[in-house]
C-alpha cells in the first residue's frame, strides 16, 4: 500500500487522498487476519494443544 500511495503522489494525485491509501494500509492486514488467519491459528493452537495431551 506504501508503494500505491507513493505512485499515486508522483502522478499527481493530492496528498489528502496518497494520506487516505496509507491510512487504508492497516485495513488489509486485518482484513486478511479476519478472512482466513484466525481459522489458520485456532487450528494451529489446536494441533499444538492435542500434541501436549499426548
Amino acid at each position: 500500500m506504501v508503494v500505491l500511495a507513493v505512485a499515486a503522489a508522483l502522478s499527481g494525485v493530492s496528498m489528502a487522498l496518497c494520506l487516505v491509501i496509507l491510512m487504508l494500509a492497516p485495513a488489509v492486514t486485518v482484513a486478511g487476519y479476519e478472512i482466513r488467519g484466525h481459522r489458520h491459528q485456532a487450528e494451529a493452537l489446536a494441533r499444538d494443544g492435542s500434541a501436549m495431551l499426548d
